[in-house]
């Protein structure tokens, strides 16, 4: 039994105590672990956190572990509780969250108790029914942890017969001494009569928000999912401007259903003001779609109180905002949760400045395919360090058409080592004249490299790292394809090409070629399409003498015309 007590404030109406750190308990299978140190924050009055857990070794499928958890107030006045909890599950060398479920199984289950006293609304938090007097302390929600009886971690042995005998291996497994984390959120509220005390509200979905607002600006109570030409202005504000009469201006409920509403004024021209009124609006978690083609926006106010701590889907977020040249996002665009930003930047093409916070956490974000695609305008981006993509596995198009850049700058954190796909990844960057790659660039796993560098015409310096490793690749078609102006290129020795089976024109078009250096493990295997493979490459470029065999067979740059 220990008491954990609050050491941070925030007001928000009344005197509000709000814990942003979480209560992560970390449970093991087969691997020894400990309790994490709770933090939590405290306002001008004191609440004491008493929790009953131990944390188990070598957890094993049935066995329930106790675990509760009360919040006691210790002030002078009535305070209000409510809670909620997330799970997480970590490999062994705590690098990547893992699914809660496996082999269509949950693996763990938070068993509840005391459900009479909590309610859970829509913002996924647990209410406590009641005030909390001095002295009092709420009943425990959590009543145990239980470990499916079914849950399989780790891979059976396979064996094999060999001339010396019977050999045993064990596969690889992501579960193989994994760690469960139980994460719990806690805040207190002075409780007053305010009809809305906790001063947060809930958007819906952001397909349905957007539709929202286009139905809103065409007057219309049905629109169809096309592009809008008529909302140049959108601002989320805590005071309507004079130009808004409540009482005859067009508006429209943002809220998700059954919440507090969340209205959307249009000023009867072009702009819309979404009223905040002193509240935290918190994004959906499906929060894809939101501004989706809203083709005539110039203008995107998003404060502080637009919170996306809780969205696990940007998908298509800001997809084809054509006009916008300047999007800044608060402190409050929390992607810790994230899981898909495919597109989510796609087709801003007058976008000249992107500024992306430190709360810009992608660690959890699986797919980033096409996310600054054909963000024409840009001429500068400086990924964050929160910016982490170990969790990562396609990377398609990714910063494809970004025709104006010339500066990109990778963090340490852009870790490449799960993922698979890295098509186009970098096609048409036609302005960037140099690209390092940093030493967490790593491509083990990645089967295509299809169209990869294509179409950087203007880039004269390429550096791969040694964990460049492409020993997985299949297809490395146009990998290299009218990258004009490189004079010189050469690939690491862990430019591995054992497995390519496509590589039509890889070099093509590489009409300033003078030295192409490749290792002795590029080779070309036979059945592998190679048509065009050194097309257009300058007569006079040299290739090294220790190149394999099977490429100097086909070493033959053929002339060009300019």
């Amino acid at each position: 039994m220990k008491e954990l007590k609050n050491k941070k404030s925030l007001l928000l109406g009344g005197a509000l105590c709000l814990s942003f750190a979480t209560l992560a308990i970390t449970i093991a299978y087969n691997h020894d672990s400990s309790t994490i140190p709770n933090e939590f924050s405290v306002g001008q009055y004191r609440t004491v956190f008493t929790e009953q857990f131990t944390s188990p070794n070598n957890w094993k499928p049935c066995d329930e572990t106790a675990k509760t958890f009360t919040v006691k107030n210790e002030t002078g006045t009535d305070i209000k509780v409510r809670i909620k909890y997330d799970e997480v599950w970590r490999n062994a060398a705590d690098t990547k969250n893992l699914p809660l479920t496996k082999d269509n199984i949950t693996l763990a289950n938070v068993v509840l108790q005391n459900t009479n006293d909590w309610e859970l609304k829509g913002d996924g938090y647990y209410y406590y029914k009641n005030a909390l007097a001095p002295d009092a302390a709420t009943s425990s929600l959590f009543q145990k942890v239980v470990l499916d009886c079914n849950a399989d971690f780790g891979a059976d042995n396979t064996c094999a017969e060999t001339t010396t005998g019977t050999v045993c291996t064990k596969p690889n497994d992501d579960y193989e001494g994994a760690k469960y984390h139980l994460r719990i959120k806690v805040e207190t509220i002075e409780a007053n009569d305010a009809e809305d005390e906790w001063g947060f509200a809930l958007l819906d979905t952001g397909k349905n928000v957007r539709q929202a607002l286009k139905c809103l600006a065409e007057n219309s109570s049905v629109a169809p999912f096309t592009p809008d030409n008529t909302i140049k202005s959108i601002a989320i504000v805590d005071v309507l401007p004079d130009t808004i009469d409540l009482s005859t201006a067009a508006k429209t409920d943002l809220a998700l259903t059954n919440t507090d509403p969340i209205y959307a004024y249009f000023d009867g021209t072009d702009s819309i003001y979404i009223h905040a009124d002193g509240r935290t609006l918190y994004a959906n978690e499906d929060s894809s779609h939101m501004f989706y083609e809203m083709e005539a926006l110039t203008s995107l106010t998003l404060p502080d109180s637009f919170n996306t701590s809780r969205v696990t889907n940007m998908y298509d977020m800001f997809y084809n905002v054509k006009a916008l040249t300047s999007l800044t996002l608060p402190d409050s665009f929390n992607t810790t949760n994230v899981g898909d930003m495919r597109g989510m930047f796609s087709g801003m093409e007058a976008l000249t400045s992107l500024t992306l916070p430190d709360s810009f956490d992608t660690s959890n974000v699986e797919i980033m395919n096409a996310m600054f695609n054909n963000v024409k305008a840009l001429t500068s981006l400086t990924l964050p360090d929160s910016f982490k993509t170990p969790s990562v596995t396609r990377m398609i198009y990714m910063f494809n058409g970004m025709e104006a850049l010339t500066s990109l700058t990778l963090p340490d954190g852009f870790d490449t080592s799960n993922v698979e796909n890295m098509e186009g990844m970098f096609n048409n960057m036609k302005a960037l004249t140099s690209l390092t790659l940093p030493d967490s660039f790593n491509t083990t796993n990645v089967g295509v490299m299809g169209g990869m560098f294509s179409g950087m015409e203007a880039l004269t310096s390429l550096t791969l790292p040694d964990s460049f490793n492409t020993s997985r690749v299949t297809n490395m078609y146009e990998m290299f394809y009218n990258v004009k102006a490189l004079t010189s290129l050469t690939l690491p020795d862990s430019f591995n090409t054992t497995n390519v089976e496509n590589m039509e024109r890889m070099f093509s078009g590489m009409k300033a070629l003078t030295s192409l250096t490749l290792p002795a493990s590029f080779v070309i295997n036979s059945g592998t399409r190679t048509t065009g493979i050194f097309g257009y490459i300058s007569s006079t470029a040299a290739l090294n003498s220790t190149a394999d065999q099977s490429v100097k067979a086909l070493w033959s740059p053929r002339p060009f015309s300019n």
